[in-house]
């Protein structure tokens, strides 16, 4: 229940908000506010936050939102799969950037649903740890008392929109169907190294299970976009 943090704020919350009210521009503005405050205290409603915590709290939950997302780690992925682009020019195959583009464009969603998975999956033990780079978790949820319902519904939003977005590439014909396979066998070991019945990361075989993804699997998918098939 993050109702403890937002507590501390009311008073000058509530201070912003006469100040707002007064503003003729704000008054213009306040249907079309109504109508973003009202979607956002529902939602929050949901994770057991009170209506005027919610219009203070978007922001907080956006940053945090971005954050479970670890975006320096997606970086760093982008990074691993050029790589595999790499292997398929050096071995004397041609690029389409924009294919190569669109294909990290496809795996993006995929990746952020596997990183809030495990926000969600490892809640009470991120509490716990002393967090790194690569290890800990983002702390979004530790610092800002947010529920674990947060990443628990990115999961599910992000890895909608992976279908959606790898059945266009299929459809647009930008994804071969080994580079459909590819990214099911990421996705199924990336939420399998902290979900159940699977949960890798507590059977000692989590790290086993990084290497695969990072060191095979992603550069690997690298190459069958721009290739179309693993071996060229």
């Amino acid at each position: 229940d993050g109702s403890g943090t937002m507590s501390r704020n009311k008073p000058g919350a509530y201070r912003a908000f006469a100040k707002a009210r007064r503003s003729p521009r704000s008054r213009r503005s306040a249907a079309a506010n109504g109508v973003v405050a009202g979607f956002f205290d529902s939602r929050f409603v949901r994770l057991g936050w009170k209506s005027t915590e919610a219009q203070v709290a978007v922001s907080t939950v956006c940053l945090a939102l971005i954050r479970m997302s670890r975006p320096d780690q997606l970086l760093l992925m982008g990074v691993v799969y050029a790589m595999g682009i790499g292997a398929a020019i050096a071995r004397g195959g041609t690029v389409d950037p924009l294919t190569a583009g669109l294909g990290f464009g496809f795996y993006l969603p995929l990746a952020a649903s596997v990183h809030y998975a495990n926000e969600y999956a490892d809640y009470e033990t991120d509490q716990l740890t002393n967090r790194t780079a690569f290890s800990g978790g983002s702390g979004a949820l530790v610092e800002t008392n947010l529920t674990r319902a947060l990443p628990k519904q990115a999961t599910a939003a992000t890895a909608g929109l992976a279908v959606l977005t790898i059945g266009a590439g299929v459809i647009a014909d930008r994804l071969s169907l080994s580079a459909v396979g590819l990214l099911v066998g990421i996705g199924l070991f990336g939420w399998g190294y902290s979900l159940k019945p699977i949960a890798l990361a507590w059977r000692g075989l989590g790290e086993v299970d990084n290497a695969v993804l990072g060191g095979i699997a992603l550069p690997m998918y690298g190459t069958v976009v721009v290739t179309g098939s693993v071996a060229l």
